[in-house]
């Protein structure tokens, strides 16, 4: 949820991760089937076409995505973040690369392939 955000939004965001928080694990998903949440997000280090470092991107509140593997549930977290992070509204096109990085130390990398397609294109 961004910071411009409509209150509503907020309320429906704040919800629905409340339902998911105390959800078990076989409560089952549309998309993937389970729930597996992953260790607090602690940081998601992004890079991008037209910026010339990657950006690291701290989220202020705790975050946690489906860790089964078998959704889009990070891609959809690094795309969000990465819409509304300032430093990220200097970049040309979208992020190609993210390296998302939990609080208990393991990490996960992921590639946009639509990114990797415009450069294609």
């Amino acid at each position: 949820m961004a910071k411009n955000d409509p209150e509503i939004v907020r309320l429906a965001g704040r919800h629905v991760l409340e339902l998911f928080s105390s959800a078990g694990a076989e409560v089952p998903l549309i998309r993937c089937g389970r729930v597996e949440f992953s260790a607090a997000v602690g940081v998601i280090v992004v890079w991008a076409h037209g910026l010339t470092v990657a950006v690291p991107m701290i989220p202020k509140d705790e975050l946690r995505v489906c860790g089964s593997g078998n959704c889009d549930a990070a891609h959809r977290l690094i795309s969000r973040a990465f819409e509304v992070h300032p430093e990220t509204q200097m970049a040309v096109g979208p992020w190609r690369r993210a390296l998302i990085v939990f609080e208990d130390g393991n990490g996960v990398e992921i590639r946009n392939k639509g990114a990797e397609k415009l450069a294609v294109a």
